[in-house]
């Protein structure tokens, strides 16, 4: 059931949080294409796992595993997905995501008040849910694969034959099963002894703030690299199209356009 009783209660809940820019949008597609090891926990071949784009009132702040506090990081994580909310918020907007299957991403319904920098920990204060409106999942569900990371160019053992479904298939519009064959002959040119890749860009990264494709393309295989783009690029626009439809539903919500009206345009 969801958290939410209807797709205005979500909307009222934002609280009139700035929709992301553009900007915003594109940059949270590279943060979410490397924020998980995509190339060790699923298969690069279509069709992919679902993943859900949503508005989060509480994107980027943290909060503690299983119960309702939450507060702004000030200072990084360990892990590097662990941003300073100040630079989330800069970086992405509320934009947030969730790859759960049940249809039950996880939402904080209201805000802990931190006490100097610290969550309140008053029993009976704040509220776990999860669940979003099906209006929301329905418009920001996207499929990702294995190949939207750049590892999948660099770990060539992703496209190893013993990996491989019975009948691979490659989307037509990222080159069909012409790119395919030739991505399957460049894995095995790389277990030939003496192999070396093609460097695609010299020296260490430029790395940013949050986890991103720069992280790993001084590592990457060039020929491996041309090959794998389009489909990376497709998988990417799919994640931005999810994104815009999430945003048109909210905007159009919040101009009090009814539902019926929402989806028939």
């Amino acid at each position: 059931m969801s958290a939410f009783e209807s797709l205005a209660a979500y909307v009222d809940w934002l609280d009139g949080e700035p929709l992301p820019t553009e900007d915003q949008r594109e940059r949270f597609t590279d943060y979410v294409s490397h924020v998980q090891s995509w190339y060790k926990r699923g298969s690069p071949y279509p069709p992919g796992v679902p993943i859900y784009f949503f508005l989060n009132k509480y994107a980027g702040w943290a909060r503690e595993h299983g119960t309702p506090l939450v507060w702004e990081r000030r200072v990084g994580g360990r892990n590097r997905s662990e941003i300073v909310t100040e630079e989330y918020r800069a970086a992405f907007g509320c934009l947030d995501y969730s790859t759960r299957g049940d249809r039950a991403p996880l939402v904080i319904v209201r805000r802990v008040a931190p006490a100097k920098g610290w969550p309140d920990r008053s029993p009976g204060v704040g509220e776990l849910a999860y669940g979003l409106p099906d209006e929301i999942l329905e418009c920001g569900m996207s499929l990702i694969t294995a190949a939207v990371h750049t590892l999948s160019e660099a770990n060539l053992w992703v496209w190893a034959e013993e990996r491989r479904p019975a009948q691979p298939l490659w989307p037509e519009g990222s080159g069909g099963l012409d790119a395919l064959n030739r991505i399957f002959e460049r894995y095995v040119e790389s277990r030939q002894p003496g192999f070396r890749r093609a460097e695609l860009t010299s020296g260490l990264p430029t790395r940013k703030p949050y986890p991103s494709a720069a992280d790993h393309e001084w590592i990457s295989d060039a020929v491996m690299h041309e090959l794998l783009l389009p489909e990376r690029q497709r998988q990417q626009r799919e994640m931005i199209e999810a994104m815009n439809r999430v945003c048109d539903l909210v905007q159009r919500s919040r101009t009090r356009t009814t539902p019926q009206d929402m989806w028939r345009s």
